[in-house]
């Protein structure tokens, strides 16, 4: 069996071109006239010994491009089939938009479980600010504030809006005094934060100085030990005509008349003690039970709207 030593396509037996390349093959392949080897012979085709005979055992060029038909492997090496490897596919923008959505997806299902978990305790103190219901907000405070610095903070801000509503209330006449009062005990009894006790402190202020507006009768004086009724006194001495009593005006002043003694001057009201000025010199009454004492060098009057 002969090959093209071309391109190494089988030969048939005198064929002086290969059928497949075109090439001249055997003696046409040599130059014209020229003997192989100088031996007077054509040229041995591809393949062929020097006498023309078919020999394997003739060494024939190998050609890797194009391995003989009937040549198999080795059994010692073993076929190693060749598979092309493909590229990966890139990604579209269509596998893009999935992935950001489910990234924002786990995202938002993320932000539930935190805000579910973490500031579920939040939620609940505003529903029993709400309610105004402080035994439940204070079990909650207790458990899931108390202690933490952070939630702490975010729990003040809550209970300093349900205080500053409490002193709203009371400024616009929504709220008795009484009521306002037992809002901010019942607050302070688990929150112990100042603002508690200021507002408190602030609306006491100012239901004391609304109490001290009005006209004031002296009712009775004690000195040197002897209480005398003002009323009983000035019948028996005749005197019904005069007066003993003091006007607290809204705008921060006042007069007082003691049977002809007048004095006027300016208030100020701070806890339960009213200081009255005159003259750059004060007075302390003290507000006590709905009646102002005076108490000045061992006399002690007291009044009564």
């Amino acid at each position: 069996m002969m090959y093209c030593p071309n391109c190494g396509n089988e030969l048939k037996n005198n064929e002086n071109f290969c059928p497949a390349c075109g090439k001249p093959v055997g003696q046409e392949a040599g130059n014209p006239g020229q003997s192989w080897q100088g031996t007077g012979q054509a040229a041995p085709l591809y393949g062929q010994s020097p006498d023309g005979a078919s020999d394997r055992s003739y060494p024939v060029p190998s050609r890797p491009d194009r391995p003989y038909p009937d040549r198999q492997p080795s059994a010692d090496i073993p076929y190693m089939p060749y598979t092309k490897e493909e590229p990966p596919k890139k990604k579209g923008k269509k596998g893009l938009v999935i992935a950001l959505v489910s990234l924002a997806a786990a995202a938002v299902v993320a932000a539930a479980v935190l805000i579910l978990f973490v500031f579920n305790w939040e939620r609940k103190l505003e529903e029993h600010v709400k309610e105004r219901d402080w035994a439940e907000a204070g079990a909650l405070y207790e458990e899931k504030v108390s202690g933490n610095d952070k939630r702490e903070e975010k729990a003040g801000g809550i209970l300093r809006e349900a205080v500053d509503a409490l002193k709203e209330g009371y400024d616009s006449d929504s709220m008795e005094y009484s009521a306002v009062m037992e809002h901010l005990e019942a607050i302070g009894e688990f929150w112990d934060d100042s603002y508690v006790q200021m507002a408190a402190d602030e609306i006491r202020s100012a239901e004391g100085q609304n109490a001290v507006v009005g006209t004031w009768n002296a009712t009775e004086v004690e000195a040197m030990g002897v209480n005398v009724k003002v009323s009983e006194y000035l019948e028996q001495m005749g005197l019904s005509d005069m007066k003993m009593e003091m006007v607290i005006a809204e705008d921060g002043r006042f007069s007082m008349d003691l049977m002809g003694q007048l004095a006027e001057g300016t208030w100020k009201y701070s806890g339960s003690t009213l200081t009255l000025t005159v003259d750059g010199e004060d007075a302390k009454a003290d507000h006590e039970d709905g009646r102002l004492i005076i108490e000045e060098s061992g006399v002690r009057i007291i009044f009564e709207k």
